[in-house]
């Protein structure tokens, strides 16, 4: 289960990646990005992990 912290900064950074400047992603790549980055979290210590 993912810290409160680590949902607000995923939501921040959603945000961020949604904007126009320079290039929107669409939210298919946003998902695969928070994917791989979920499977980052559970391989890697949290101490390794910098958000």
């Amino acid at each position: 289960m993912a810290s409160p912290e680590l949902a607000i900064t995923k939501a921040t950074l959603s945000a961020t990646l949604f904007r126009a400047d320079p290039t929107s992603l669409n939210r298919a790549a946003v998902d695969d990005f928070f994917s791989l980055l979920d499977k980052a979290i559970v391989q890697c210590s949290r101490q390794n992990v910098q958000v």
